[in-house]
């Protein structure tokens, strides 16, 4: 068995790619100082049943839902330079939130690189008709998220 501190370690896999945009801080910390396996292994379990919408059902409806988003960012969002699409911005959004209630893609025009916005009607926590940007600057297919409400702009 690897220790979790091996780059290739599943256990690290789990933590730093598979929920990495999902566990809490703190959840992160105590999973980390874990010794064992059989830690790590009762960790996992017990982090998807406390996420679990509907326990004592066999689904658990909220890890099938990560892992399909996980699945669908990769296919969706690759960006052009190679980098997985849970990598990159828009996968991370998506894996996060989910998909965009509205979504527009906007070409080339003139000098305003391509971008999408994307509409949230609710985020809980961060809140309502959330908009999030993301702009080809490079012009190579690598949307990144724009902070700038000007980032369109070469």
């Amino acid at each position: 068995p690897s220790p979790p501190e091996a780059p290739d370690s599943p256990w690290l896999h789990w933590v730093n790619e598979d929920v990495a945009y999902i566990i809490k801080g703190d959840e992160r910390s105590r999973y980390l100082a874990l010794k064992t396996e059989q830690e790590r292994e009762q960790f996992i379990g017990q982090f998807w049943e406390r996420r679990d919408p509907t326990p004592g059902t066999a689904a658990n409806e909220t890890k099938e839902e990560h892992y399909r988003r996980i699945a669908n960012a990769n296919q969706k969002y690759r960006a052009a330079s190679g980098t997985p699409g849970w990598r990159t911005d828009r996968g991370r959004i998506y894996i996060s939130f989910g998909p965009p209630d509205e979504l527009e893609s906007h070409p080339v025009v003139g000098s305003t690189p391509a971008y999408d916005a994307w509409r949230y009607r609710m985020i809980p926590g961060v809140g309502k008709d959330v908009i999030m940007e993301f702009v080809d600057s490079s012009g190579a297919g690598d949307y990144r998220m724009s902070l700038d409400p000007n980032g369109k702009k070469k």
